[in-house]
C-alpha cells in the first residue's frame, strides 16, 4: 500500500477501519492507515497512527524501524526539528549492509527536512 496508493482511498480507509473495529490492534491494518492518512497529507493523524503501531511491535523488528521511521517522517513534516530526531535515531537501526535502500530513503527524508527548514549543515548535527 506505501509503495501504490490504491486509487480507491475512501474504499480502502472504509475496509481499513472496518477491521480497525473489530481489531483496534491489528498492527497491519494501523499501518495501512497510517499510509493512507500520509498519502492525504493528513500528517498529525498518520504519526499518532504510526506511533501506536510502533508501540505494539517488538522494538527489535525491521518492521518497527519501518514504523517509527514513518512516525518520524509524519512528524517532521509539522514539527520538523523534532521529525528530524527521530529520524536521525532511526537512522542508526538502518546501519546495516542490507538495510541499504532503507538508509537512503531514511536520509532522503532527513536531507529533505532539512533543506525545507532553510538550514545549513549545522541543523544535520
Amino acid at each position: 500500500m506505501h509503495l501504490y496508493p490504491p486509487k480507491h482511498h475512501q474504499r480502502a480507509i472504509r475496509i481499513v477501519d472496518d477491521i480497525l473495529r473489530q481489531d483496534p490492534n491489528n498492527v497491519d491494518a494501523l499501518v495501512a492507515h497510517g499510509y493512507l492518512l500520509q498519502h492525504a497529507e493528513k500528517w498529525e493523524e498518520a504519526e499518532v497512527i504510526f506511533s501506536k503501531s510502533a508501540g505494539l511491535i517488538p522494538r527489535d523488528t525491521p518492521k518497527c524501524v519501518r514504523v517509527m521511521e514513518e512516525s518520524g517522517w509524519c512528524l517532521s513534516r509539522i514539527k520538523p526539528e523534532p521529525g528530524v530526531h527521530v529520524l536521525k535515531e532511526v537512522l542508526k537501526d538502518l546501519a546495516s549492509e542490507e538495510r541499504k535502500l532503507d538508509r537512503a530513503r531514511c536520509l532522503w527524508r532527513i536531507g529533505k527536512t532539512c533543506w525545507d527548514m532553510g538550514g545549513g549543515p549545522s541543523i544535520l548535527s
